[in-house]
Formats: structure tokens, C-alpha cells, sequence
């Protein structure tokens, strides 16, 4: 998979072998049987967990926030 925008970011990773979670507003056997049993509201979203040893690349974050840190 990769990633790549005009503001300088462009990363690849591989999620070959990794399961893809979809948030579709229903828990169903399928959801069960892989541990996610968790609610997300609003629906439409898909949760996936990249191999970390394949991440290669560059994100540019414009604002950078650490709780509890005063900003």
C-alpha cells in the first residue's frame, strides 16, 4: 500500500497476510470469530494493521499535539 500527497508525504507498507477489520454498524459471526467486537460509530470505516518491518518513507504532520504537554 502506498500513500502520497502534494505536501511531501509518500509512504508504503505491506498488509499482505493482514487481516482488515470493516466497521459496517453490525457485529455479525465473522466479527466474532476475529476477536472484533467493538461498535464504531459512525460506520464506513476499515481498520487494518500494516507489517512493521515493511514501512518505508515520509509523513509531513503541519501540527503536532502532545497531551498534556500545554498545547
Amino acid at each position: 500500500m502506498r500513500i502520497k500527497a502534494e505536501d511531501g508525504t509518500d509512504i508504503s507498507f505491506s498488509i499482505k497476510g493482514r487481516p482488515i477489520l470493516v466497521a459496517d454498524g453490525v457485529i455479525d459471526d465473522k466479527d466474532m470469530e476475529s476477536g472484533d467486537v467493538g461498535l464504531n460509530i459512525p460506520t464506513e470505516k476499515f481498520f487494518l494493521r500494516h507489517s512493521s518491518i515493511s514501512a518505508n518513507g515520509n509523513i509531513l504532520f503541519d501540527y503536532i499535539s502532545i497531551s498534556g504537554m500545554g498545547l
